[in-house]
């Protein structure tokens, strides 16, 4: 209701009586909404006026800081999408608050590193892949053009073929061993591991080398081998590890040099030494002698004719590794060479007929 200067009231009617109930009153309360209304409108203004600038600006706070938040996520992209086979030293550095991003960051260059060392592996194995097959492939293909065109007698035929056929068989045995470490290195190669008997193999495996000991004129002997010692291993893959132990000891001693194989305990472990007095390793080769195809140098007079592969020590760096062990050299040029492997020691225990047993079943 509007009063007649035009100011809008608010009322309030009822009716009331008095003591005794006979007269009837009409009370009628108002009070000026005007204030209100004008409040009430001003609120409304305000409203329409800020919010929306409210919300324009959060907006634009939040993307700045999401933005911000997320440039080191962005930058994992742009790195990512950097990268390439021939480009994998890129790294992120980190921004040192020790959050998730961080986290993140860490993962993603663990993983470049990673890939970076497969990478180079692959790279070499394909260098020295090439490297080892083209040699044997060429020096056939020579044979046999030199036999083409000037051999005349049947004997010169046959000499070439033979001589072929012994580079054939080298190809051969690099492509099996190269086959062979790779499943190994890719898990494809399943040990079994049963309760064996160290000291049982390498008095087997030492009694085998006696005889091409003899004749290279190199003393063999092992010693501390007439106890059990027990490990948790794969008795195929042990022998293989002991025997190019072995051969690689016979090969680079000379006649009338020794060659030691000594097992012994120490706490836990279980300690397996081949020692010999042979040529010796130069220092700068020691940290390469476990890589594929790296050969030192010329083996000794005792050696046959035929160059080694180069992967026998890389064989023996996986067995021991997928034994749980742990391989050293130590090398003196003109001194000779050991080789020290460690295995954790079993605890397995047999009666002594259990052991022929055991012994037998893995024969």
């Amino acid at each position: 209701m509007r009063s007649q200067e035009g100011i809008l009231y608010m009322l309030r009617n009822w009716y009331v009586y008095d003591e005794n109930h006979e007269r009837k009153f009409f009370v009628s309360i108002g009070r000026p909404i005007t204030n209100s209304r004008r409040l009430l409108q001003q609120f409304t203004w305000l409203c329409w006026g800020v919010i929306p600038l409210a919300i324009v600006g959060g907006c634009l706070l939040g993307w700045m800081v999401a933005g911000r938040a997320l440039s080191p996520v962005l930058e994992v992209a742009r790195t990512a999408q950097r990268i390439s086979g021939s480009n994998l030293s890129m790294r992120i550095p980190v921004r040192g608050a020790g959050d998730e991003l961080d986290y993140l960051i860490q993962t993603f260059n663990r993983m470049i590193e990673r890939l970076e060392s497969s990478f180079t592996q692959m790279r070499q194995f394909s260098i020295d892949v090439s490297h080892e097959l083209r040699t044997p492939i060429t020096i056939i293909r020579g044979q046999l053009e030199v036999a083409l065109f000037t051999a005349q007698t049947t004997e010169q035929y046959r000499d070439a073929i033979v001589s072929s056929l012994q580079d054939i068989e080298r190809l051969s045995q690099i492509v099996r061993a190269l086959l062979l470490l790779s499943q190994a290195e890719t898990g494809q190669v399943v040990l079994q591991k049963t309760p064996l008997d160290l000291s049982v193999v390498v008095k087997d495996i030492t009694e085998q080398f006696e005889i091409p000991a003899e004749g290279a004129q190199v003393n063999l002997r092992a010693d501390g081998a007439n106890e059990p010692i027990w490990i948790d291993a794969d008795r195929v893959q042990i022998e293989r590890m002991l025997s190019n132990l072995l051969s690689n000891a016979m090969k680079f001693t000379p006649a009338g040099g020794d060659v030691r194989v000594k097992l012994s305990r120490i706490d836990d472990k279980v300690q397996l030494e081949v020692e010999d007095t042979g040529v010796g390793i130069p220092p700068d080769h020691l940290p390469h002698i476990f890589n594929r195809f790296y050969r030192v140098g010329a083996p000794s007079a005792n050696a046959s004719p035929e160059k080694g592969l180069g992967l026998g020590l890389s064989f023996v760096a996986w067995i021991v590794k997928a034994h749980g062990g742990s391989i050293d050299v130590k090398s003196e040029p003109g001194q000779g060479t050991r080789f020290i492997v460690l295995f954790p020691e079993s605890g397995h225990q047999t009666a002594p007929g259990d052991e022929q047993n055991l012994i037998a079943a893995h024969s």
